[in-house]
C-alpha cells in the first residue's frame, strides 16, 4: 500500500482508475487486513478512518519526482475547505516526505515573519529587494524568525539577484560560508 495525500472533504473522481496521479486502488480486502491490524493495537487510533478515506476519496498516489500543488486559500483569502488534505499512514515500508509552502503575498493575519516587530500597519504589498556584489559572488539567504537560512540564490560581481519580499525579512550574504552581509527590509529603505 502506497502513502499517499488524501483530500477527505472532495469526492473521489468516478474516472479515478484512468489517470495516474491518482490512487485508483479500492478499500480492498488485503487494505482492510493492513487497517485492521492497526486497530488492534489501539483502539483509539484515527488511521482506520483516515485509511478508509484514502481509498475512497480523492487521493494522490505518490511517485519519486512528482508534487502536488493546491491552493489553501480562495482568492479573497478565505480558507477552502476542500483544500484540508492528510498524509494516508503506512501500512508497510517507509515513508519519505518534504513540504514547501509557497506564499504569493504576505498571510492577512499579520504574521511576525512577514512583517517586523514595529511595524504595526499590517501592509502587506510586496518589496523587490534587488542584490549586488561589487566583490566575489556571494549566496544569498532568508533568515527566519528562528534564525534558520533558506537559499534564495547566488549573485555574481556586475550582476543583480532580484527577490520578491516583504517588510521585516531578514537575508544575510555569504561567501564560502562566513558572513559578509546582513539586511532587514525596511519601508522605503536602500541598501
Amino acid at each position: 500500500s502506497r502513502p499517499q495525500t488524501v483530500f477527505p472533504h472532495a469526492p473521489r473522481p468516478s474516472i479515478a482508475s484512468s489517470l495516474p496521479a491518482l490512487e485508483s486502488r479500492p478499500l480492498d480486502d488485503e487494505v482492510i487486513g493492513l487497517r485492521d491490524a492497526i486497530v488492534s493495537k489501539d483502539e483509539y487510533t484515527w488511521e482506520p478512518r483516515l485509511i478508509d478515506e484514502c481509498y475512497t476519496k480523492l487521493a494522490a498516489a505518490p511517485k519519486k519526482g512528482r508534487a502536488i500543488l493546491f491552493y489553501s486559500q480562495h482568492p479573497d483569502g478565505t480558507l477552502d475547505n476542500m483544500a484540508t488534505h492528510g498524509g494516508c499512514p503506512v501500512l508497510e515500508g517507509t515513508k519519505w516526505a518534504s513540504n514547501l509552502w509557497i506564499w504569493n503575498k504576505a498571510m492577512p493575519f499579520g504574521s511576525s515573519r512577514f512583517q517586523s516587530k514595529d511595524d504595526d500597519s499590517g501592509d502587506s504589498s510586496g518589496v523587490d529587494v534587488e542584490v549586488s556584489t561589487t566583490g566575489v559572488s556571494a549566496e544569498v539567504f532568508w533568515v527566519g524568525g528562528g534564525g534558520e537560512e533558506a537559499p534564495m540564490g547566488t549573485v555574481s560581481q556586475g550582476d543583480n539577484l532580484r527577490l520578491n519580499s516583504f517588510v521585516g525579512h531578514s537575508f544575510v550574504a555569504r561567501r564560502n560560508g562566513a558572513e559578509v552581509s546582513r539586511y532587514t527590509v525596511a519601508r522605503g529603505a536602500q541598501a
